[in-house]
């Protein structure tokens, strides 16, 4: 078992550099557990049972560690860059190529026991933000997501180096980035994190996810929502591809409330919006999502970001970049639509078109088009004469009503995403503002606002307060933020999103028989109290995912659940990590795991079945009868 301890004695020993290496007395173990070992010049693993010190890792061949250490891993933080596999079984310490001058080995370890990767993941996360290339190392934010909670499976875009991955289960896009520790300054990397931070506040219907970052295999990655029917780029020029004047529309009026939403509320400008920077969620619907504002211009040094996209860039930039160089953009993404087809295509260089906007010229208007005097005023040579994007939104939505007054064919999302009003705060930031001074609400105040929020019910609210209050009748931010994070995005019923409803946190944090963020240690010390086939449902370890506990001849069991996100108007869906089994919710998982055997991940061989679960309340009950 791990634990925290101290030496006796001062320990000399032989380090991977050949030196003598003092281990000071007194020196605390921040965890000690039994790994597999290998070192670069070995072709086969070792076992030994390894101490994580602050800066060390010392290993023996036995967990008496009443001998020298047969070898160490010295300067930890300071010579090694850390790299954890994606099958979170395995991690490896090398060295730091523009530090380490001369050879230095480069160390594999593995988990040697089912658990083992529970017990050291949240020392390792704290000591990777001192793991650093050169420069000081920088705190973790609260974007900062877990490398190994993220698989990268394949690219999907050589330009961008975007891949498709997954994390907690769901597919996300992965874009890789340079290691910025190497290059960027503290301040510089201080300033990208906190970026990240911002873009991970936002949730909007029309502004993709972002999940967050992580170091992974060496690079800086952000984690990404993933849209599978790419980008409005692919159906400019693609006639198969078929829309009608009111598909337009649409098209429109979803790119202008993400536009005013960022312009009004974030008071922040895209300066590279284009049509590969708009996403496709639904095609019938017109259901698009902004990307790439923000970081790309701190993190790129190219004219495309400097400037903007040349075919897309308002004639007054670089000199000024604010609201409207976005509704020039708009204006030519507008001409595109309409005529179907790129606008300068024929114009090889981006300074010849730069000249010719500058001159006055832009793309030649077909006769008929029906949105002439809109596109006209949005690439208005004078900043001052363009319409904002509230403007624009009023405008295309009374077309739209007037062409199609009683569309029959427009589902009852498609009109939310038609009608509803701009958020002028995103759904979080309404949440956060029940918390009047920034950190406390009262839970009636809580309870009224968040149940209308979400449209839902005072009832379905009440069922989450075990997991919401850290006080007596008591929400604090913080305790929020932490159970939003395990579900995000939170959305209400009629959002055009996918994500997590009233409903579906309710069907799971709701019931009676979850522990919410009971430690592993608790719930083993309660399960081992009950007969065999008990269980309950908690918090893993992982941001996002759940843990089925469970007990059975004497071995308390766990296996790790992700949460699918889905569409509002469906089930959450729950899935078995270790089989992949698919799930319409935790009772359907339930009652399958009640008539068919789960299967022990140590031992194939051995199986039980669920019987009943391990409701809050007689934990309570079954403690006191033991104090009895």
């Amino acid at each position: 078992m791990p634990g925290r301890e101290s030496s006796t004695s001062t320990i000399s020993t032989i380090s991977s550099r050949g030196n003598s290496v003092l281990f000071p007395a007194q020196q605390e173990v921040i965890s000690s557990i039994w790994l597999e070992k290998r070192g670069d010049l070995n072709k086969s693993y070792r076992k030994r049972y390894c101490v994580l010190r602050k800066n060390s890792i010392d290993y023996y061949t036995d967990a008496s560690m009443n001998q020298r250490p047969r070898g160490s891993v010295d300067q930890l933080t300071t010579w090694y860059s850390l790299s954890i596999r994606t099958d979170r079984k395995n991690f490896t310490l090398e060295p730091l190529q523009h530090i380490v001058h001369g050879k230095k080995r480069t160390w594999h370890f593995r988990y040697s026991e089912e658990e083992s990767y529970d017990e050291w993941s949240d020392w390792l996360d704290k000591l990777e933000g001192r793991f650093h290339s050169g420069t000081a190392a920088v705190p973790p934010t609260r974007s900062k997501l877990d490398p190994n909670d993220i698989t990268i499976k394949k690219q999907i875009s050589a330009a961008a180096k975007v891949f498709l991955g997954e994390y907690t289960l769901n597919s996300v896009a992965i874009k890789q980035l340079k290691n910025l520790s190497s290059f960027l300054s503290e301040e510089e990397l201080r300033s990208f994190y906190d970026e990240v931070d911002i873009l991970h506040s936002i949730h909007h219907p029309q502004i993709l996810e972002m999940f967050g970052w992580c170091l992974k295999e060496g690079f800086h990655c952000l984690v990404m929502e993933y849209m599978p029917n790419g980008d409005l780029s692919r159906i400019i020029e693609d006639k198969s591809v078929e829309f009608d004047f009111a598909g337009l529309l649409r098209f429109l009026l979803s790119i202008s409330k993400g536009m005013e939403y960022l312009h009004k509320t974030r008071k922040a400008v895209h300066r590279d919006l284009k049509p590969e920077n708009i996403l496709i969620k639904d095609l019938a619907r017109g259901d698009v999502k902004l990307c790439d504002f923000g970081l790309s211009k701190n993190i790129d040094t190219s004219d495309e970001y400097v400037l903007g996209t040349p075919q897309y860039a308002a004639p007054e930039l670089p000199t000024d970049s604010n609201f409207p160089v976005d509704v020039y953009s708009m204006g030519i993404i507008m001409w595109e639509l309409c005529h179907r087809k790129r606008a300068w295509k024929d114009v090889s260089a981006g300074y010849l078109i730069a000249e010719k906007v500058i001159a006055g010229e832009r793309p030649p208007m077909e006769e008929g088009c029906k949105l002439e005097s809109q596109i006209q005023a949005c690439w208005s040579a004078d900043p001052s004469l363009r319409p904002t994007f509230t403007d624009l939104r009023k405008e295309l939505y009374n077309i739209y009503i007037t062409i199609c007054p009683d569309d029959a064919t427009v589902s009852r999302a498609t009109m939310s995403l038609i009608e509803s009003p701009v958020m002028v705060k995103s759904l979080r930031e309404r949440i956060q503002s029940i918390f009047s001074d920034g950190q406390y609400a009262t839970w009636n105040s809580f309870a009224d606002r968040l149940a209308e929020y979400l449209e839902g019910t005072r009832e379905q609210v009440e069922k989450l307060k075990h997991c919401l209050t850290d006080a007596p009748n008591r929400v604090s931010l913080e305790r929020w933020s932490k159970f939003e994070a395990q579900f995000a995005p939170i959305v209400a019923k009629t959002d055009c999103q996918s994500g997590s409803t009233l409903d579906n946190v309710v069907s799971v944090a709701g019931l009676e028989w979850f522990w919410g963020w009971a430690a592993q240690e608790e719930v083993r010390d309660t399960l081992r109290k009950c007969s065999d086939g008990m269980y309950l449902l908690r918090f893993s370890t992982r941001q996002g995912m759940l843990t089925l506990s469970t007990y059975s001849s004497g071995t308390v069991f766990h296996w790790r659940l992700g949460k699918k996100q889905t569409s509002t108007m469906e089930k959450m869906r729950i899935v078995v990590e270790d089989t992949g089994e698919d799930f319409a919710g935790v009772q359907e998982m339930v009652d399958h795991y009640t008539e068919n055997p789960l299967i022990d991940r140590r031992n194939v061989g051995r199986s039980f079945r669920l019987t009943k679960p391990l409701v809050r309340q007689d934990a309570t009950t079954m403690y006191r009868d033991d104090v009895e």
